[in-house]
């Protein structure tokens, strides 16, 4: 039984990423960045932050904790589908 390696070489100029989620991911200035921020402090369990996002954003926390857990099923379904 043979066994192949490949190698992912990611190349941001490449990606079908738009110039906005490109520069976010970046760290560069978007216009995603309230939103960029409010999924990093979602995941980082840092609930302070994520409270004071939700409301300079105008976001139940509910809604969005919500949402996080909705988009953390699909992926789950997504990446065991067979």
């Amino acid at each position: 039984m043979r066994f192949w390696k490949f190698r992912w070489v990611w190349s941001w100029k490449e990606s079908p990423l738009d110039r906005e989620t490109r520069a976010v991911l970046l760290g560069q200035k978007s216009q995603l960045d309230p939103v960029y921020r409010l999924m990093l402090s979602q995941e980082a369990a840092d609930w302070p932050k994520l409270s004071e996002l939700c409301a300079q954003m105008k976001l139940p926390e509910g809604v969005v904790t919500e949402c996080h857990w909705k988009a953390m099923q699909w992926a789950q379904e997504m990446t065991t589908a067979t």
